[in-house]
């Protein structure tokens, strides 16, 4: 609820004071709904963690037993689902009612075989469709909401998208530890049915952008549409000249030396991302508590997953605010403690049982630290810097590069997390992760040593700035001075390039 009430709060309807709240929510809805999609695929995200212990064929009563060494495998086609489905996110010859109806489809179906599934074939299947509905959504409802909302309006929509993920997590993970391997598929297969009810009933096939304010004098009337559209063939004429709309591709970008450079960055922030055990703790949370020998590991995943939905709310709001050398440098360094700090307790966890048998709670307190100071550097840092350091042509394959990245490297590390435990222990794997911790202290020191955000990001943020004043002193009423503001920054912007 309070999810929601922030986004309806960052859609402010700026276009109209007397706008009809209701007739506005109607188009607010179907976007709602939407955020099903993600939720459905952060449920089958957290499925392994209270899956496995009851599927492992160390359980004389598994339905379908598997071993610790498909483990891996299975969580790994949720994420290659995901990354097959990223590739075609952006396919133009359906409509996106049409596209996100067929994810909800996809999502559905999945469930289902996972209801039934007698094999581990059946799991597979299960978690590559709805891995490949997520994959595919995410660009669908990104044109749903730019095809019925401004520009600004679609991006506060949008940056809460990745949070479904975490609401998923933490609703399977707060009843699936105490039902059945199939109850807990009969409840995963609601979310996408509902969501395929709702935006099939409420959703718009038809194109509605919302009418932008105008400005009325003695020279007549100038839509802000028309100067923002004049200032942006400029910009991209002038900063993007080898990446056009029309061209756009992953070879093209590379030959773009500021396209280059962003996805570069982005690969290394990625790899430290996954790599310092995020997509492990969630797949394998409730071993990893049975492990620590804690009493209650279905009631500290539940808690765990609480603190990663309530990290990355905090973190999505803070990470613009914070300079972004000092912010990733900071995530990595305390990230690398608090792994080091698990690490150290599992070399000594009998030792320190035998001291004082509470100690079997200080993995939980160290994982939620882990969580705040991985998800408010490491964890929301990617998307800012595709807004702030890829040009406005390359930003599609930057974002296509961040899933496919991001899936790839949450199979690869947590196929590494499942070997070092299994055949080591768990002070091993952790070990791994601080190093990969310390190579993005490393990597923060030389690659962001000289990071600002694109000038035209800056103009945005202080156009907005000035607005907001703007706005303060006149009341609301300063319309006129806003667009003078416009026409003199732009222009000035345009004679310096």
């Amino acid at each position: 609820m309070v999810l929601i009430l922030d986004i309806l709060r960052s859609y402010s309807f700026k276009t109209d004071s007397k706008i009809n709240f209701k007739c506005e929510f109607r188009r607010l809805f179907p976007v709602l709904c939407c955020y099903l999609i993600p939720v459905s695929f952060g449920m089958m995200l957290g499925w392994p963690s209270l899956a496995y212990p009851y599927l492992l064929n160390s359980n004389p009563t598994s339905p379908i037993p598997i071993t610790l060494d498909q483990t891996s495998l299975i969580a790994g086609f949720l994420m290659e689902g995901n990354s097959i489905g990223t590739l075609f996110s952006t396919i133009t010859f359906l409509r996106p009612k049409a596209s996100i109806f067929i994810c909800f489809c996809l999502q559905f179906f999945g469930w289902c075989v996972m209801f039934g599934a007698n094999d581990i074939f059946g799991l597979l299947i299960a978690r590559s469709s709805v891995g490949f509905a997520n994959g595919f959504g995410l660009g669908q409802i990104r044109r749903y909401v730019f095809d019925h909302f401004d520009e600004e309006t679609g991006k506060n929509l949008l940056q809460w998208l990745n949070i479904g993920v975490n609401i998923g997590v933490l609703g399977v993970y707060s009843f699936g530890g105490w039902v059945s391997f199939r109850v807990m598929a009969l409840g995963g297969l609601i979310v996408p049915f509902l969501g395929c009810l709702c935006f099939g009933l409420s959703a718009s096939s038809e194109i509605r952008h919302p009418p932008k304010p105008q400005i009325n004098n003695n020279k007549g009337s100038i839509p802000i549409s028309v100067i923002s559209k004049n200032f942006d063939s400029e910009i991209n004429s002038n900063q993007n000249q080898s990446v056009t709309p029309e061209q756009v591709n992953v070879f093209k970008c590379l030959k773009n030396q500021k396209s280059r450079n962003s996805l570069i960055l982005l690969l290394l922030i990625i790899f430290t991302q996954q790599y310092t055990g995020g997509p492990a703790n969630i797949v394998y949370s409730q071993i990893i508590f049975r492990s620590t020998g804690n009493p209650h590991p279905k009631i500290c995943s539940v808690i765990y997953a609480v603190a990663f939905l309530i990290s990355t709310l905090i973190s999505t709001k803070l990470v613009k605010l914070v300079p972004r050398k000092p912010n990733l440098l900071v995530s990595c360094l305390t990230t690398a403690v608090t792994l080091s700090l698990i690490a150290l307790y599992f070399h000594l966890k009998f030792e320190l049982l035998e001291i004082n048998e509470h100690f079997v709670w200080a993995p939980l307190f160290i994982l939620i630290l882990f969580n705040f100071f991985h998800t408010l550097g490491l964890g929301t840092l990617p998307f800012t810097i595709i807004d702030e350091k890829t040009p406005k042509n390359g930003k599609m394959v930057a974002r296509k590069f961040q899933v496919i990245h991001f899936s790839m490297s949450a199979v690869i590390s947590t196929k590494i997390f499942q070997v070092l435990f299994d055949r080591f222990d768990m002070a091993i794997a952790y070990g791994f992760f601080v190093g990969v911790a310390l190579f993005g202290v490393v990597m923060t020191l030389i690659f962001m040593n000289n990071y600002e955000p694109s000038e035209e990001l800056q103009r945005i943020e202080e156009y907005e700035r000035k607005c907001e004043e703007n706005e303060k002193k006149s009341g609301g009423g300063g319309e006129n001075e806003k667009i003078e503001g416009i026409i003199v920054e732009k222009t000035e912007h345009i004679t310096r390039l």
